[in-house]
């Protein structure tokens, strides 16, 4: 059983590349005992940078949320 790391970033379009360089070190640094699990905090998010994020994968397993703020609170979920 692997140890799960709740890791909450908040971003922009705009400032993209600096949350991806953040979570590119941590699965780059995380033990293989270790499961990383990202929550993305952003207002404007495209789905074609979310497709860049989800790349990630290839690094090493992990969950990706982006928390909607719309008039539901629900959360998207998408696994990666």
């Amino acid at each position: 059983m692997r140890n799960e790391i709740h890791i909450v970033l908040s971003s922009s379009n705009e400032f993209i590349e600096h949350c991806s360089t953040t979570m590119v070190s941590v699965l780059y640094n995380l033990s293989d005992e270790y499961f990383a699990h990202f929550y993305i905090l952003s207002y404007d998010l495209t789905e074609k940078n979310k497709k860049k994020l989800a790349q990630l994968n290839k690094i090493k397993k992990c969950i990706i949320e982006y928390p909607c703020f719309g008039a539901s609170r629900s959360w998207v979920r998408v696994f990666i």
